[in-house]
């Protein structure tokens, strides 16, 4: 069932690592690919480090996730931040409630009759089903980890899979919905896109990290980043190649009609009070006519109201309640 949103249908999110947008359109694919889409100029992060981002991107909230927000003054703690890490996903938490009763965009979009799914790149164990435990409780559900001794998971980082954070996912038959990356193919290509799609790249093609051969001093010291941007570039070349959404020449979006691609990031890298992030909208039939360059000030709660309000879906009443939808979206109307 395809439910028509008021302007798009299907959205697809991308979310990447710790990069400035500075360093990013210095890489010529990305910089030229600017110009096939929707750019936000003036879009941020919500705070530091990169698990809060991916919270606030899908409930609204940071939910007790340590964290510094984007406002000026603002640094890293001398110690760093006291979370669960690679291994364990930590589990979100609210002042009153009970873990299994706190709610996010999934919640919204099932209540309305609506589709999802998250996409996450080399999810471990079969089918994303094996590994090692969690501290999220249900025996047979929590297995989404990278601890010591799960050897197929050393392409992925659990916090960057933000789904696995909420015990009333992890808890019930929505688990089935966190899904290898490699089942996005048959979706697409067999008509069942949800409306709604998260997609994560492995820890080296989001840039979080350098693989081996090119985690050098050199490479690592350079404040451009030029190493893992190129990754990052490489890969988006690779899936627009598999997953054409721009209709280019002869090639044709294999995406259904009226899908909107978000390709962006969690936050900027190295730390800036600014925060501000490469953020890139695609699909043409959804976009068309509308102003290729945006200077708006946006961040993640906005997306989030974005969707919320295309579906109409109501809000989770926290940061997303008082934010807009983009208005390059609403002055269309």
């Amino acid at each position: 069932m395809t439910t028509q949103g008021k302007w798009f249908d299907h959205i697809m999110v991308i979310m990447c690592e710790n990069e400035s947008d500075t360093n990013i359109l210095k890489n010529s694919f990305m910089s030229e690919l600017r110009d096939k889409g929707v750019y936000l100029s003036n879009n941020h992060g919500c705070c530091h480090p990169s698990q809060p981002n991916y919270i606030a991107a899908i409930a609204g909230s940071t939910l007790g996730f340590p964290h510094t927000e984007t406002r000026p003054g603002t640094q890293e703690p001398a110690g760093g931040w006291n979370f669960a890490g690679d291994n364990v996903p930590q589990q979100v938490s609210e002042e009153g409630q009970n873990p299994l009763e706190i709610r996010s965009i999934v919640d919204l979009l099932e209540e309305a009759g609506l589709t999802w799914r998250a996409y996450i790149e080399d999810l471990p164990g079969s089918a994303g089903r094996g590994g090692s435990k969690t501290d999220l409780g249900a025996v047979e559900k929590d297995q989404f980890t990278n601890q010591p001794g799960n050897q197929d998971a050393w392409y992925y980082l659990s916090r960057h899979n933000p789904f696995i954070s909420f015990p009333s996912i992890t808890r019930s038959s929505r688990l089935e919905n966190v899904v290898d990356a490699s089942t996005l193919a048959g979706d697409v290509f067999n008509g069942r896109l949800p409306n709604f799609s998260w997609y994560t790249p492995d820890r080296y093609n989001d840039g979080h990290g350098l693989p081996p051969g090119q985690d050098t001093v050199e490479n690592e010291k350079d404040p451009t980043n030029a190493a893992r941007v190129g990754n990052i570039s490489s890969w988006f070349e690779r899936f627009l190649s598999l997953y054409p959404i721009i209709n280019d020449g002869e090639v044709e979006s294999v995406f259904p009609p009226r899908t909107l691609m978000v390709f962006t990031f969690d936050e900027d890298g190295p730390y800036t009070e600014e925060n501000q992030i490469y953020t890139l909208l695609l699909g043409q039939d959804v976009l068309d006519g509308i102003n290729s360059s945006q200077t708006d000030y946006y961040n993640h709660y906005n997306l989030l109201r974005t969707i919320e309000d295309n579906f109409s879906l109501g809000t989770l009443g926290r940061n997303d309640e008082s934010s807009q939808s983009y208005s390059f979206f609403t002055e269309e109307c």
